[in-house]
């Protein structure tokens, strides 16, 4: 037998298969619903679009960071990063942590200012 079928069935016919093409990547794993994405030929883990690292030294040192978590190690992913401020969000158990660290403004140096005489 023979089926016929009409533009409209072809058309997401086509688009079905395309998206089975997609969801298939050799290596690439994603968890549905969950924003997870596990890449094992890069080694990278995604959630909800931003890369998993461990958190950054100078956040896991700080004595604030560690009254929450302890000698912990956790993942975080960073929000944004300019030039004096880092926002990380860090994933524990059911909790979700966002961390703001900023830096000290950097203080202009004596002859830099356009009133210092040259000795």
């Amino acid at each position: 037998r023979i089926a016929a079928w009409s533009p409209h069935e072809l058309e997401r016919e086509l688009r079905q298969t395309q998206e089975r093409a997609r969801a298939s990547v050799p290596g690439l794993y994603v968890q549905r619903g969950s924003g997870v994405h596990v890449n094992v030929l890069t080694g990278e883990v995604y959630v909800r679009k931003r890369m998993l690292m461990p958190v950054p030294q100078d956040n896991a040192h700080d004595e604030h960071f560690r009254d929450v978590f302890g000698a912990a190690s956790p993942f975080c992913a960073v929000i944004a990063s300019q030039q004096r401020r880092r926002w990380i969000q860090i994933l524990r158990g059911a909790f979700c942590y966002r961390v703001m660290a900023w830096a000290p403004p950097l203080l202009p140096h004596p002859t830099d200012h356009p009133n210092a005489r040259a000795s």
